[in-house]
């Protein structure tokens, strides 16, 4: 089975992902504003594209990001469009993925 999903925008760099704040004593981590704004625009994207692996299966992922379209390091971005993958239920569990090109 093969799956083809379409993003307009690469994820920003998984180093611009995280925003920490101390909150008392403690030092909290969230996901970066920047980040949250990807994951809502490619989540709508995704939404309107068919298609999704069976579960549980081992998959691979082939991601295609001109270099003009971002500045971020690309071994960066995968992390970012496989968790979309796995959030919105298109792809089992990324522990299952055997390769990504």
């Amino acid at each position: 089975m093969r799956l083809r999903f379409e993003l307009s925008e690469p994820p920003p760099s998984l180093n611009n992902s995280k925003s920490s704040f101390m909150a008392g004593k403690k030092l909290r981590t969230v996901s970066s504003p920047e980040y949250k704004a990807w994951q809502k625009l490619a989540g709508h994207e995704l939404n309107r594209q068919p298609g999704q692996l069976p579960n549980p299966c081992y998959w691979r992922s082939d991601i295609l990001i001109p270099a003009s379209k971002t500045k971020a390091d690309l071994d960066n971005l995968p992390k970012a469009i496989h968790d979309l993958l796995v959030k919105h239920g298109r792809v089992p569990d990324d522990r299952y993925k055997v390769d990504v090109r």
